[in-house]
């Protein structure tokens, strides 16, 4: 018995979907002046993450702008793109 040919679009492999990760690149207070203390940079140093990984840490992704709450401030997180 021969079975029918799927459909050629459903042949297509299908790529994974696309992940951005993100470096923080530096953190600093509101006025953008004054970095954050250790205990703070530390809870991003050296991690590579996702938007997604970020909001779950508590930061608010607030269009070009990603803010963290700890201490008492709100600290303005400078993100790239990891390459």
């Amino acid at each position: 018995m021969l079975l029918p040919k799927a459909p050629r679009y459903l042949m297509q492999v299908q790529e994974a979907p696309l992940v951005e990760l993100y470096r923080v690149a530096s953190i600093t207070a509101a006025d953008g002046e004054t970095p954050a203390p250790s205990e703070v940079a530390a809870r991003f140093e050296g991690r590579l993450f996702t938007l997604h990984d970020l909001e779950s840490r508590g930061v608010r992704i607030a269009g070009r702008e990603a803010w963290y709450l700890s201490l008492a401030r709100d600290w303005r997180l400078t993100l790239e793109r990891a390459v």
